[in-house]
């Protein structure tokens, strides 16, 4: 019975139900499955829940869900170089696998360009001027349950080489 059976230790789902049926176990899968794991489904889709990967061919589909890491809330940035550490807040919106993100710090917001989630991969892209001065700082992380670690990359103005960083991030809870 898919809805008693214990899916902690899967990697892989396939299924081929109804689509109603898919769109019942999908907060079973969310909830069960480890960020990372795939889910595979021949000919139904789940519902809100938009697949990551479609193929089409021979009459069906079969459609592929990467379980994403649950990032949905405000998160506490921090960015350290040999010149110092800089504070930020990360408000990510989360509806699935999609994410839309805004950064702060104290004095302003940020122009956030990207902001992608693969299973617990985290991108996040801001590019901004500050008193005509260009800057980008691309973040990659991985996510560990309340906590985020990973590299950012700063470029100032015109700059040929981004300078990289350690990024530490974890949700304000």
């Amino acid at each position: 019975d898919f809805f008693t059976v214990d899916l902690r230790d899967a990697t892989v789902v396939t299924v081929y139900l109804l689509p109603e049926l898919n769109v019942r176990l999908a907060p079973k899968f969310l909830k069960e499955l480890k960020p990372g794991s795939r889910i595979v489904s021949h000919r139904w889709e789940m519902g809100k829940w938009k697949p990551d990967l479609t193929l089409k061919g021979y009459g069906t589909s079969a459609y592929l869900w990467v379980v994403p890491s649950n990032v949905d809330g405000n998160w506490r940035v921090m960015l350290r170089n040999e010149k110092g550490s800089r504070e930020y807040t990360l408000a990510i919106k989360q509806d699935f696998q999609k994410i839309r993100a805004t950064l702060s710090d104290e004095k302003r917001r940020y122009s956030v360009e990207d902001a992608s989630l693969q299973g617990s991969d985290i991108a996040i892209s801001v590019s901004d001027a500050i008193r005509g001065r260009t800057f980008t700082i691309n973040m990659e992380a991985v996510v560990k349950g309340n906590v985020m670690e990973g590299k950012a990359f700063i470029r100032e103005g015109d700059a040929s080489s981004a300078e990289q960083c350690p990024m530490k991030a974890k949700k304000i809870l």
